[in-house]
């Protein structure tokens, strides 16, 4: 395949899906060395999942898709699947020194309006997310950004280093960041929050939380971001998991009932501890939504009824489009 490539040199789109797939690192290399001759391209997505992708792939990787100058839109997914204590422990997976490769890589990219990065499951840490986020600083005229680094080990300092990126990023109308698994707490929720208040052009703002430790305080700083963004007209927040609380629901409810112009709204609320309370204040921050003709909400596993459901829906007959999801019943 890699010796296929230099035969196409007048590509402009070049979608490459490897994952799960038994290439292996070195097959991965091969394929990213042909990359560099592909001087057309403008559309760039290589996806090297499951493939026992490290740092010397990323290498590889970020020193083909340098030399691509005319390249606008860029995708790297190396999604591990295996997650394990000893990819830290026998320095696998994609670390620091990989992190800082492909940030390197994709900084020279002048013309870069939209980068999406998947590293879920790796050992990126609180050092690759500034390595990153250096990279990512330089590209000024973004629009579009995906970071997905999901189960990383990153913490509240991780999100410090990338929010510390993305909010010079003036000209973001699309974010969305994933940081499932991340031991994030409030202060690393506050730090996300500082980043994206600044982003004022976005419309369309996506982050995932789920499974970390924001509670009812990182609620209350991460509506305190959003609720300045007057703009949104999509916005998806995920926090399954996190003890949220009905206090938590109440800081949302209030930050929700800022954003007038939101047409599209989806709410992860599973396994929160969140009560009747909660679903209350929840119902009466989505009644001021007056523009919102789309509302996902999911309060699975938070101890309520048919009901909690009840009530809520009446709330939201001027919704179109509703889809709640209370235990395991879906409506």
């Amino acid at each position: 395949m890699a010796r296929g490539l230099v035969d196409l040199r007048k590509l402009r789109t070049l979608s490459v899906s490897l994952g799960n797939s038994s290439v292996g690192g070195e097959g991965c290399k091969a394929l990213a060395r042909e990359f560099s001759g592909l001087l057309q391209l403008s559309n760039l997505s290589v996806m090297f999942a499951g493939n026992h992708v490290g740092d010397d792939v990323c290498r590889a990787l970020a020193d083909g898709f340098s030399e691509l100058h005319k390249l606008s839109s860029l995708s790297v997914g190396l999604w591990n699947s295996t997650l394990s204590a000893s990819l830290w422990n026998n320095r696998l997976g994609v670390g620091a020194e990989g992190c800082e490769a492909l940030a390197d890589g994709f900084s020279k990219l002048d013309k870069l309006s939209n980068l999406s990065v998947v590293l879920g499951g790796h050992r990126v840490g609180a050092a690759g997310c500034k390595a990153l986020a250096d990279g990512v600083s330089k590209l000024l005229q973004l629009s579009t950004l995906s970071l997905d680094l999901r189960n990383n080990s990153c913490g509240d300092q991780g999100c410090k280093a990338l929010s510390e990126g993305f909010s010079k990023l003036l000209q973001l109308s699309t974010l969305s960041v994933m940081f499932g698994g991340n031991s994030v707490g409030a202060e690393g929720c506050k730090a996300l929050a500082d980043g994206f208040s600044k982003l004022l052009q976005l419309s369309t703002l996506s982050v995932n939380l789920e499974g970390n430790k924001v509670g009812a305080e990182g609620c209350k700083a991460l509506a305190n971001g959003f609720s300045k963004l007057l703009q949104l007209s999509d916005l998806s927040i995920e926090l399954e998991c996190n003890q949220v609380r009905a206090e938590g629901c109440r800081a949302l409810a209030d930050g929700f009932s800022e954003l007038l112009p939101l047409s599209t709204l989806s709410v992860g609320l599973g396994d929160n501890g969140v009560g009747s309370d909660g679903c209350i204040v929840l119902a009466f921050g989505f009644c001021k939504l007056l523009q919102v003709s789309d509302l996902s909400v999911d309060l699975g596993y938070n101890e309520l009824g048919a009901e909690e459901l009840d009530a809520l829906r009446r709330k939201l007959q001027h919704v179109s489009k509703v889809k709640i999801k209370m235990e395991d019943c879906l409506s």
